[in-house]
């Protein structure tokens, strides 16, 4: 039966095998352009992913940070530590990480490569990081709120 516990394990599973996938990205991305000739398509384009390459790795960053804090974030949720600073906290970090994709990934499409894809990752970064935000404000209301139901005799 599928239950609250086994969610949150399955998103501890996924955000962990996600900074695998960040990092194994990082260290296979000098050799994406070797698996396709020159213009076999767009994702495998040599000149494009030279010309892109270090706004990729520069995606890695934020990506990594995110995805840590996101991963902290469920091990607290895992212990019944859910309406509390430190995630707050993380939810902010996450979002400042979104919204750092966004402008690498503006930046990019506009002086790089004018491409459309590029431009609706950076509009999708900018999306979640209001998103984020939002979520964030949540939480901490509701923290608030927390906090002062403790309180009260």
């Amino acid at each position: 039966m599928w239950n609250a516990k086994k969610s949150i394990l399955l998103s501890i599973c996924g955000a962990g095998a996600a900074i695998l996938l960040v990092i194994l990205f990082a260290a296979l991305l000098p050799f994406f352009p070797r698996f396709g000739s020159a213009k076999s398509s767009i994702l495998f384009d040599a000149a494009y992913l030279r010309t892109i390459m270090p706004s990729l790795y520069a995606c890695c960053v934020p990506a990594l940070i995110s995805l840590i804090s996101l991963l902290r974030m469920l091990l607290d949720i895992r212990k019944s530590l859910v309406f509390t600073e430190a995630n707050v906290r993380r939810l902010r970090v996450i979002s400042w990480c979104f919204f750092a994709l966004f402008l690498i990934l503006l930046l990019t499409a506009l002086f790089a490569i004018a491409s459309p894809a590029i431009l609706l990752l950076a509009v999708s970064s900018g999306f979640f990081c209001l998103l984020i935000r939002v979520v964030k404000n949540v939480i901490d209301a509701a923290r608030t709120l927390k906090e002062e139901n403790d309180f009260t005799i």
